[in-house]
C-alpha cells in the first residue's frame, strides 16, 4: 500500500464504527485463540477518527481470554513506520486497517531486526543467527514465526530448497499469533514450484476461508492452475479484479493459450461520452517488438477515450518502430518520436512530457498490459479531489503466461502493490516538478516522493488498493533482474543507494524551496551512483572512507569530522557505508553525512564494485571482519589507516578480506588529530606513525600518540614523519633562510617543512628526499663508495669528527665519496661533510634492532640510491645501521663496517638494540663483506673466542688527531688548576665518580676546581640541585657544552676519563694529548692503547676514585711533571695517529674491494 492519511480501502466499509465492529467479527471467525492488543502509552489522545475511543477499540479487539498476550506498542510503531507518523494516524487504527494486511509488525521483533541485516548485506551472519532464533525456546512465539518466514523468503530468493521454504513458511503462519498472508503465499507459491499443486490448492483454500476478499490469495490460488484449467485460472484472477468492482476478463482468441497477450474485457463497461480532459501517455520505447502492442492496446482501449499516447522511441532495432506505426494509422491518438541516440526510458519520459498537451499526464511501459478502466478511475480520483496533485494505481507482476509473484526479492505480505509507474500528475504540478531524473533505474519512486515533498503526504490519490489494475510483466532481462540494478538493491546495493540519497536531497528541498528539475541537468541536484548515469563508474579515487554513517554509530560524530576535514582536501574522495552488524539495528546513512555527500560531491562505492585508492581510511568496529555479501573489491596503493578506538591496539591492524594494501597499514586509536592539520599531514602518505615512534625512541616509553607529538611538536623540531620524508633535509635545500636562521643551533624554525611541501613544495616537484651535489667534482674511472653516517645533532662530539677524518682518508685514496646523512641537524656540521663530498643523499633512516623488520621503504630509497650514482662500496660508520647494508647484499655490492663501540661493555646500547653482544657479532658476521675496528679492543670483540671470523677481514684503522689545530699553550696556574671531564654528561660517562674525586680533592687541595664540560643532561641536572642544596661541593663547576674540542680543553690543566663502560678509542683523550694536557683514566677499553702509564699519563683501576684523586694531587703539586708529561702526551699523539697512519690503514682495509 501507498499510504496517504485518510485513504480507507474500498474493501472495507467508510463508516468508521462499522469498521471497528468488522474487525471484531473478523477476530471471531479467525478464532485467534488469547490474541488481544493491549494498552500502552501513545502520542496522540484523539480517537483517530473513528469515533470510538481508542482504550475501547483496543478493548473490542481483545477476545475474554488473554493467553497469549501480544502488546501493540504505538511509539516503537511511529517510530519505526515513520509514514505513518507524517501522516497523523491512529497507529493502532492503522495497523489494524492496512498494516497487519502490509506485513508491518506490531512491536519490535528480534527476527524483524535479523531481517533488514540479511537482506542489508549480511546474509551469512544473519541466516545464522535466525536459525538460533528459530529454535530458541526462550523466543517470543512472533518472533520465532517471524524468523521462519524470513528464513523461507530467502530460500524462495536463492531458488534453492523450495520443500524447506514450505516447511518454514507453514511453520510461520500456524504459530499461534497474527500474520499476514504473506507467509501463506510463500508456502503456496513454493508448494506449486515443488509440484505440489493439491497440497498448494489446500493450503489457499484454508487461507481464503480465514482471509476471503484477499486478491492476492486469489492470485496465488489461480497459479495453481496454471497448465491444467484455463478456465479456472481466469477465474480466480478475475475474484481479485471483482472485488474492486471493475470488468472481468477473458481469453481475446479462444485458440490460443491464456497469456498477457491474449487478454479482453469481458464486458465492456459503457463509456461516458461527456467533455474530458485530455490524459497524455507517454510510453518509452525500446527493443520490444514482443510486447509493444498489448500494451499500447492496452491504452487504446481504456474507457478514457481522451488520450495521447506519446511512444517515444529511444533508437529500436527489432522491428518495435514498424509496430507503432502501423497502430498510428489506425489510431490519431498515437505519436510517434523518436531519438537520435539511445538515452534511456526516462529520457524518453522527459521527451514526451516536453511534447504532452494533456491535463493530465502518465507514463506507461511498452511491456506491461493495464485494465481498461485503469485511466478512467485514476482521471475520476483526481477530478474528485481538486486538492491532490495525482494519483496512483495498483499492480502486480505476473509472467507472460500470467503465473504472479511477489514484485520484491524479500519477502513480502502482499504480492499487490501500490504502481508508482501508473503515477497520473496534473499538468499545473508538472510545471512545478519539472522532468524525471534521467538515470537508468528508480526514477519513478524518486517523482513519487518528490511530489509528496512538495506538496504535503495527502497530494497522492491511492485508487482501489489492493486490486491490481495494471499486470507487470515479468522477465530475466528487466532492470529489476540485471545484477546491478536487481531488486534486492532497493535493501543493498545500487537502488538502495539512489534512494537514501535522492529522500535526503527531498529533506532539503522541503526546507529550502526547489526548481523544476531539467531534462538536461548541468549540475546534479543530488549524488546518484555512476551505474545509474549511464557512465563508466569512476574506479580510481585519492581517498576512501569505509565506516558505518549511520547516526547513532557510537564514533558518529567523529566520523563525521573525519568525512568534514578529507572532503576539503583536494583529490577524490570516495566513501562505502560498512554497518555494524552486531547492534541492534541496521544503521542507514545519516542525514549529516548525506548533506555532506551532497554539497561536497563525495562519491559512493558500492557492493559488487572494484575500485583503487591512494588512501584507505577504515573505522573499525565490531562488524569488520564479519562476512559482507558482494563485496567491494579495494586495493589500496600507498597507505591505510585503521581508525576509531580497538580492544587490542597492540595487535598488528587487520583489514577486511576484501581489502588489499600495496603500502602500510597503520592504527590510529583515540583521538583524531585536530583539523584541518592533521588530516592534511595523514592524508599526504608521507607520516608513518609506527615508524616515527620506532625512530625516535625517546617517545616509546611515553605512550604518546605518534601523530599528535608529531603535530605539537615533532615537526617543529624538525623530527621526520616518515622514511619518505626529510624534514631538515628539505629544510636545508628548499628552506634555505630558515635554515640559516638556526645555523649551528640545530633548532627548527617556525616554518614546518612538511607543511611547506603539502602547501606548494609537491606542486613544484621539490624533493622530499633530497640529494646535495658536494664541493668535489667526480673522478672519471675512481670507484665510489656510499659512506652511510649516523645521526649528528645540534651538539657534536668526537664520533663526527672521526667521520670527517674517515671522509679525508677516502678522498686521500682517490675515490668519489657519496654520503648518506640521516638529517641535517648542524648545519656547520653539514657544511665541513659537503667539502669533502662529491654528493650528499638526505634519507631518514634509524638503528637495526633485533626482531624488528627493516623498513621496506627505506631499503628501497637506499637501493635506488646505489643504483642512481652507480656505487662500487658501500662503508658504514657504526655498527647500528640496518637498510644499508641489507640493500648492500641485496644488490651484491661489498659492505665494510667500521665498527666504533664495545658492545659487551655497553649492556645500554646491547637493551636498545635488542640483542645480546654476541648476537650482534654475529650479524656483523653474516651481513659485512669486512670489519674494521677503531681500536685493538674492538678487534678482540670482533674477533670473539671461536674461529669464526676466520673468513672475514678485520683491520685495526684508529681515530686520529690533526695536532696543528691542537698546538694550545700551557694554562697559567696563577687563576687556579682546573680538572676537566669532557663527556656527553650521560651517567654512563663516569659523572658520580667525578663528583667523588672533586669532593675527595676539595680536602686534598682545596684550590683545584672540577669541570664538567658537555651538555645539561637529567644526571647534571640532579647535581646542580644538589648543589643548591648544598650537598655538592663549590669546586664542581658546570660549563656547558664547548662547540669546539680546542675550546673545552683551553681552560684544562688535566683531562679525566672515568667511563663506566669501555670506551671503544677515547677520542678525548687522545685530543687532551695533543693538547699537552696529562689524562687520568681508568685502565678499561682502549684507552691503555693511548696512553702510556707514567709518561703520557696515569691509568687507575676502575672504580678507583681515591687514587684518581691522588694522581691529580701529584700532578697539582709538581708543575715540572705536569708540563713534563703533557709534552710527552702531544710527541706521542702526533707520531702514532695522524692523517698518514688512517690513510695507509684505510687503503690497506679497502684494498680487496676496489
Amino acid at each position: 500500500m501507498c499510504l496517504k492519511a485518510g485513504t480507507a480501502s474500498p474493501i472495507v466499509t467508510r463508516n468508521r464504527w462499522k469498521l471497528c465492529w468488522r474487525i471484531v467479527r473478523s477476530c471471531r471467525k479467525k478464532n485467534w485463540r488469547g490474541w488481544r492488543i493491549t494498552r500502552r502509552p501513545r502520542r496522540h489522545n484523539s480517537s483517530g477518527g473513528c469515533g470510538m475511543p481508542a482504550r475501547d477499540l483496543r478493548r473490542a479487539v481483545a477476545p475474554a481470554s488473554a493467553e497469549p498476550a501480544v502488546d501493540f506498542s504505538p511509539e516503537w510503531y511511529l517510530r519505526t513506520y515513520p509514514d505513518v507518523a507524517a501522516a497523523g494516524i491512529d497507529p493502532l487504527q492503522h495497523y489494524l486497517s492496512h498494516g497487519r494486511r502490509e506485513g508491518r509488525l506490531p512491536r519490535e521483533n528480534r527476527a524483524c531486526l535479523l531481517e533488514a541485516k540479511l537482506w542489508g548485506g549480511f546474509s551469512q551472519w544473519a541466516c545464522e543467527a535466525l536459525e538460533r532464533l528459530l529454535v530458541d525456546d526462550g523466543a517470543r512465539p512472533d518472533e520465532r514465526a517471524h524468523a521462519a518466514w524470513v528464513l523461507a523468503g530467502w530460500l524462495a530468493f536463492q531458488d534453492g530448497n523450495w520443500c524447506r521454504a514450505a516447511s518454514l513458511a507453514a511453520q510461520s503462519h500456524a504459530a499461534n499469533c497474527p500474520s499476514p498472508a504473506g507467509p501463506v503465499l510463500l508456502e503456496g507459491d513454493a508448494l506449486r514450484r515443488e509440484g505440489c499443486l493439491l497440497d498448494a490448492r489446500r493450503v489457499l483454500r484454508l487461507a481464503l476461508t480465514q482471509r476471503p476478499n484477499t486478491p492476492d490469495l486469489y492470485l496465488a490460488y489461480a497459479n495453481t492452475w496454471f497448465d491444467e484449467l484455463a478456465g479456472r485460472h481466469l477465474e480466480w484472477i478475475n475474484r481479485a479484479l471483482l472485488l474492486g468492482g471493475v470488468a472481468a476478463i477473458r481469453l481475446r482468441d479462444l485458440g490460443q493459450a491464456l497469456s498477457l497477450d491474449n487478454l479482453a474485457l469481458a464486458c465492456v463497461p459503457a463509456i461516458e461520452t461527456g467533455p474530458q480532459p485530455k490524459v497524455s501517455v507517454i510510453v518509452p520505447l525500446c527493443n520490444a517488438v514482443a510486447t509493444v502492442t498489448t500494451a499500447l492496446e492496452s491504452v487504446l482501449q481504456q474507457t478514457w477515450r481522451n488520450l495521447e499516447v506519446l511512444v517515444v522511441d529511444d533508437c529500436s532495432t527489432d522491428g518495435s518502430v514498424e509496430l507503432v506505426r502501423e497502430l498510428a494509422r489506425n489510431d490519431e491518438r498515437v505519436v510517434l518520436l523518436q531519438h537520435g541516440a539511445n538515452q534511456g526510458a526516462y529520457a524518453a519520459r522527459n521527451t514526451g512530457l516536453a511534447h504532452a498537451s494533456g491535463a493530465f499526464v502518465t507514463t506507461h511501459d511498452a511491456d506491461d498490459w493495464s485494465h481498461p478502466e485503469k485511466l478512467a478511475l485514476q482521471v475520476t480520483a483526481l477530478l474528485a479531489s481538486p486538492a491532490c496533485q495525482a494519483s496512483v494505481s495498483n499492480w502486480v507482476r505476473c509472467s507472460s503466461a500470467l503465473v504472479f509473484a511477489q514484485q520484491h526479492p524479500r519477502p513480502q505480505a502482499q504480492w499487490v502493490h501500490c504502481n508508482i509507474s501508473s503515477l497520473m500528475v496534473r499538468r499545473e504540478a508538472v510545471d512545478v516538478l519539472g522532468c524525471w531524473d534521467a538515470v537508468t533505474v528508480g526514477a519513478d519512486a524518486e517523482y513519487y516522493y518528490r511530489i509528496l515533498s512538495i506538496y504535503g503526504g495527502r497530494a497522492i490519490k491511492e485508487v482501489l488498493p489492493g486490486v491490481p489494475l495494471s499486470f507487470g510483466r515479468h522477465h530475466p532481462h528487466s532492470l529489476t533482474q540485471r545484477s546491478e540494478t536487481h531488486a534486492r538493491s532497493l535493501d543493498y546495493g545500487l537502488r538502495r543507494e539512489y534512494q537514501e540519497s535522492f529522500q535526503s536531497w527531498h529533506r532539503q528541498i522541503r526546507r529550502a524551496g526547489f526548481s523544476p528539475l531539467p531534462a538536461q541537468l548541468l549540475k546534479r541536484p543530488f549524488p546518484a551512483p555512476d551505474a545509474m548515469l549511464r557512465q563508466l563508474p569512476a574506479n580510481e579515487f585519492r581517498r576512501l572512507v569505509v565506516a558505518d554513517f549511520s547516526a547513532d554509530s557510537p564514533q558518529a560524530a567523529k566520523i563525521e569530522d573525519c568525512l568534514r576535514q578529507l572532503s576539503e582536501l583536494a583529490g577524490q574522495l570516495a566513501v562505502f557505508h560498512l554497518a555494524d552488524v552486531t547492534r541492534p539495528a541496521l544503521g542507514r546513512v545519516s542525514e549529516a553525512v548525506r548533506t555532506l555527500l551532497r554539497e561536497r560531491r563525495v562519491l559512493t562505492v558500492l557492493p559488487g564494485q572494484t575500485v583503487r585508492c591512494s588512501r584507505l581510511f577504515l573505522w573499525a568496529h565490531s562488524g569488520l571482519a564479519l562476512p559482507l555479501d558482494d563485496a567491494p573489491s579495494v586495493e589500496v596503493l600507498d597507505h591505510a589507516w585503521l581508525l576509531g578506538e580497538q580492544s587490542e591496539p597492540r595487535e598488528p591492524p587487520v583489514l577486511p578480506v576484501w581489502i588489499s594494501c600495496a603500502g602500510r597499514v597503520q592504527r590510529r586509536v583515540g583521538g583524531l588529530p585536530k583539523p584541518p592539520l592533521g588530516w592534511r599531514v595523514l592524508d599526504s602518505g608521507l607520516f608513518d606513525s609506527d615508524w616515527y615512534l620506532l625512530r625516535y625512541p625517546d617517545l616509546a616509553d611515553k605512550g604518546v600518540d605518534g601523530l599528535w607529538h608529531f603535530l605539537a611538536h615533532g615537526m617543529h623540531e624538525d623530527r621526520d614523519p616518515g622514511p619518505g620524508f626529510s624534514s631538515s633535509g628539505y629544510r636545508a635545500r628548499h628552506l634555505p633562510c630558515a635554515a640559516k636562521a638556526t645555523k649551528g643551533a640545530g633548532t627548527a624554525s617556525a616554518i614546518s617543512a612538511l607543511i611547506d611541501y603539502l602547501e606548494r613544495g609537491g606542486e613544484e616537484g621539490l624533493e622530499p628526499l633530497p640529494t646535495f651535489v658536494g664541493a668535489l667534482t667526480r673522478r672519471a674511472n675512481a670507484p665510489t663508495v656510499l659512506v652511510c653516517a649516523h645521526l649528528a645533532g645540534p651538539q657534536l662530539f668526537g664520533a663526527e669528527i672521526s667521520f670527517l677524518d674517515v671522509l679525508d682518508g677516502l678522498n686521500q685514496l682517490g675515490m668519489n665519496v657519496l654520503v648518506s646523512l640521516p638529517g641535517v641537524h648542524h648545519l656547520g656540521y653539514f657544511a665541513e661533510i659537503r667539502q669533502r663530498a662529491t654528493a650528499i643523499a638526505v634519507l631518514p633512516y634509524g638503528w637495526w634492532k633485533q626482531g624488528v623488520a627493516p623498513c621496506a621503504a627505506t631499503l628501497m630509497n637506499f637501493q635506488r640510491l646505489m643504483r642512481t650514482h652507480e656505487v662500487d662500496l658501500v662503508y658504514l660508520n657504526t655498527l647500528v645501521h640496518d637498510e644499508p647494508l641489507l640493500a648492500a647484499r641485496s644488490l651484491q655490492l661489498p659492505a665494510a663496517v667500521h665498527v666504533r663501540e664495545v658492545p659487551e661493555s655497553d649492556p645500554a646500547l646491547c637493551c636498545v638494540l635488542g640483542a645480546s653482544a654476541e648476537q650482534i657479532r654475529q650479524r656483523l658476521l653474516t651481513h659485512a663483506d669486512g670489519l674494521i675496528a677503531n681500536s685493538r679492543r674492538v678487534l678482540r670483540y670482533l674477533q670473539g673466542e671461536g674461529e669464526d671470523t676466520a673468513r672475514l677481514p678485520i683491520h685495526v684503522v684508529p681515530n686520529i688527531v690533526h695536532c696543528s689545530r691542537f698546538d694550545l699553550p700551557f694554562p697559567a696556574q696563577n687563576d687556579g688548576f682546573n680538572v676537566v671531564m669532557i663527556s656527553s654528561n650521560e651517567a654512563k660517562k663516569g659523572v658520580a665518580d667525578f663528583v667523588e674525586v672533586a669532593r675527595q680533592l676539595a680536602t686534598l687541595a682545596p684550590g683545584i676546581r672540577c669541570l664538567l664540560v658537555g651538555p645539561q643532561t637529567p644526571a647534571i641536572a640532579a647535581l646542580r640541585a644538589q648543589q643548591r642544596e648544598g650537598v655538592l661541593s663549590d669546586n664542581v663547576v658546570f660549563s656547558g657544552y664547548a662547540a669546539t674540542p680546542q675550546a673545552a680543553l683551553a681552560e684544562a690543566h688535566v683531562v679525566l676519563s672515568l667511563s663506566s663502560v669501555e670506551e671503544s678509542f677515547g677520542r678525548t683523550v687522545l685530543e687532551a694529548m695533543a693538547a699537552r694536557r696529562p689524562v687520568v683514566c681508568y685502565n678499561r677499553g682502549a684507552l691503555s692503547e693511548l696512553v702510556v702509564e707514567g709518561k703520557t699519563g696515569f691509568l687507575v683501576a676502575p672504580g678507583d676514585v681515591t687514587t684518581v684523586a691522588a694522581r691529580v694531587q701529584l700532578l697539582f703539586q709538581d708543575p715540572q711533571l705536569w708540563r713534563r708529561m703533557g709534552e710527552a702526551a702531544r710527541t706521542h699523539a702526533a707520531r702514532n695517529y695522524d692523517a698518514a697512519a688512517l690513510k695507509a690503514a684505510l687503503g690497506g682495509a679497502l684494498a680487496r674491494f676496489l
